[in-house]
């Protein structure tokens, strides 16, 4: 886990990491930061980068900004995970309270989701 620039400190995980997990919002300025990620990935690890996007905080209700989302993401559909992460209460107050989503809410929407997208890594060998 890394924070959200290109300092020291995510440039040397970029560098020693076998696959980066790329979260995405379903926002327009974050598949803009995807697109200056990727090149960079690419000069790091000198074209051998192995990336998987994880869609989050998916909100069912926003039909045109999904669909909008989904559309820019068909030019890299091949590193889109299946998994996606639903946006629910339950994973801002894990957060806000430190603990994580499988002891705070263990049969929510938010553990199922994380629980796939364990699946859905371990499954690909990713």
């Amino acid at each position: 886990d890394c924070p959200p620039n290109l300092g020291v400190i995510t440039v040397n995980a970029i560098y020693t990491a076998d696959l980066i997990l790329i979260p995405t919002t379903y926002g327009r300025y974050s598949l803009d930061g995807i697109a200056d990620l990727f090149s960079t990935i690419q000069e790091i690890k000198e074209g051998q980068g192995r990336f998987a996007i994880l869609r989050n905080a998916f909100d069912a209700r926003t039909k045109q900004t999904n669909q909008y989302i989904e559309t820019q993401l068909e030019a890299v559909k091949e590193h889109v995970l299946d998994t996606i992460i639903r946006k629910t209460e339950a994973i801002n107050q894990a957060q806000i309270k430190g603990e994580p989503i499988f002891t705070f809410d263990p049969s929510g929407h938010g553990t199922a989701d994380f629980k796939a997208l364990t699946q859905e890594l371990l499954s690909h060998g990713r």
